[in-house]
């Protein structure tokens, strides 16, 4: 796990390294899901979900990094490492198309109490104003045994300076 986190915060900050802050910060306050084929025991719905995140901007792209923690599938506590990335090219008014770079450290199963680390690039949709109230909506297909398919939902606020 120790080997993870600094691995991802040397490429997070190499990453952002050029990068100009835009003196935005995020915090996460909420986060729901709805799995396609849920076990009797998979949580479902409320996430206990927590973060905060900072916004750094170089040229026309948009990064923000962040961390967060919630209760993930498999009912374990959980923690996440992102960034999401985006680009000015296909902003809307409402609508920003994101990918996030996003390493959690989660439940392996609900057969098994021990934790694993899991990185993927999940594709969302950030939906709401530049400040204020927004969403990140996520749909995450069925993939083998490592999902069985869910949408999720972050709501959290932007503070800009």
């Amino acid at each position: 796990m120790k080997i993870f986190l600094a691995s991802f915060a040397a490429v997070t900050l190499l990453w952002i390294t050029g990068c100009t802050s835009v003196g935005s910060n995020n915090v996460y306050f909420a986060g729901f899901n709805d799995h396609r084929n849920p076990d009797s025991r998979t949580n479902d719905g409320n996430m206990e979900y927590f973060g905060f995140s900072k916004d750094y901007k170089k040229g026309d792209w948009g990064f923000e990094t962040g961390v967060n923690t919630y209760v993930d599938s498999y009912r374990q506590q959980s923690y996440s490492l992102f960034t999401k990335i985006s680009h000015e090219k296909f902003r809307m008014k409402y609508i920003t198309p994101v990918i996030a770079a996003n390493c959690s450290y989660k439940g392996r199963s609900h057969d098994n109490d021990s934790m694993k680390t899991i990185c993927s690039p999940p594709l969302s949709l950030r939906l709401g104003p530049e400040k204020g109230i927004f969403g990140y909506f996520t749909a995450v297909p069925k993939v083998g045994t490592l999902t069985d398919g869910f949408v999720m939902l972050e709501l959290g606020y932007r503070f800009m300076k």
